[in-house]
């Protein structure tokens, strides 16, 4: 499924989140309080804490407004709306309802696909005549007559010992999302 950049994805109760909202609080409360201190140190000291409190929040990607609620409300919120980070298709999705997630459970997996790479295996005897910003054309059995034009991005060091090719990468624009991951197609580089 296509997301957008904004988006909400899901929302999530945590006791450690919750405790990170109302150290941000307090730590407004200090700043705020100890601004008009004759002590620098005081200000500082203040200031770094609510510095650290708010990088604890971004570390959960809270977004700039979600701070900003936060501190015009003054109020922690129980259950938090986390938003995607960029505009992409949704890969994988490991967040369901009523679910328990760890630190290092991978919720969503989105990618951008409005640019797409394509690997393509030239035989051994044909690398000689690929070079990186090479243009290079594309057609699909399933888009007849259709074409996509794209540029040699990378040239891969290693010959395959079995197919006896290499492998190049071409980087095509995908503006209509027309194309899926793992399609074959046909791909004719121009040469001299």
């Amino acid at each position: 499924k296509l997301v957008r950049k904004g988006q909400p994805l899901f929302t999530i109760y945590s006791p450690d989140l919750v405790s990170t909202e109302q150290e941000y609080l307090i730590a407004l409360k200090g700043r705020e309080y100890l601004s008009q201190a004759p002590n620098s140190d005081a200000i500082s000291g203040a200031a770094s804490l609510l510095r650290a409190t708010r990088e604890r929040l971004r570390l959960w990607d809270i977004s700039d407004a979600q701070v900003q609620q936060l501190e015009k409300t003054g109020k922690v919120e129980q259950y938090m709306t986390l938003y995607s980070p960029t505009t992409g298709f949704v890969m994988t999705r490991n967040a369901y309802e009523q679910s328990y997630v760890a630190p290092e459970t991978e919720l969503y997996n989105i990618a951008d696909l409005s640019t797409i790479w394509v690997l393509v295996d030239i035989y051994q005897y044909e690398a000689p005549f690929v070079h990186l910003g090479q243009a290079g054309n594309m057609q699909l059995s399933f888009l007849p007559g259709k074409e996509f034009h794209g540029r040699v991005d990378y040239i891969y060091p290693t010959l395959d010992a079995t197919t006896r090719t290499i492998k190049v990468r071409l980087v095509f624009p995908h503006p209509g999302f027309e194309l899926k991951p793992r399609i074959y197609a046909a791909v004719a580089l121009e040469i001299d």
